[in-house]
């Protein structure tokens, strides 16, 4: 929910949810892809991103194909995957888990002045980016 699926997407998977808990899913059964839109696609392979945790996580472009709000939230995610070493972990064992590094190019501007770092790439040469200096270019 907090990735921004649609409603109609999070009402199909939970009406579907008991039938795969027993097995009685049909793994060819691919109509449930067709009503989706492409926000939904896209947030999907993020919302699987996240859920595997991975200590490196390098994305291109996430929010690109999405609206503003889902825009917002997947930002926001992407923070909190490394600022709390993963997504909707206890903070109890948060000294326990590794730390999370995300490389992300944006096309946003709120996505750049969200990251930590930003670097420019210009004539083959790689140069930092002061966040003062970030601008629409």
């Amino acid at each position: 929910k907090r990735i921004g699926l649609s409603q109609v997407l999070l009402t199909q998977l939970e009406e579907s949810r008991e039938q795969y808990i027993a097995g009685e899913n049909d793994d060819n059964d691919v109509t449930w892809q067709v009503p989706l839109s492409n926000s939904d696609r896209v947030l999907i392979h993020l919302a699987r991103a996240f859920i595997y945790n991975p200590e490196v996580l390098v994305m291109n472009r996430p929010t690109t194909r999405l609206p503003e709000s889902s825009s917002q939230s997947v930002i926001g995610l992407i923070e909190e995957f490394v600022k709390n070493k993963g997504v909707e972990l206890s903070q109890t064992d948060l000294w326990r888990r590794r730390p999370r590094t995300a490389f992300v190019s944006f096309v946003r501007l709120q996505g750049v002045r969200a990251a930590d770092v930003v670097w420019k790439v210009e004539d083959k040469v790689v140069k930092v980016v002061e966040q003062a200096d970030v601008s629409e270019d």
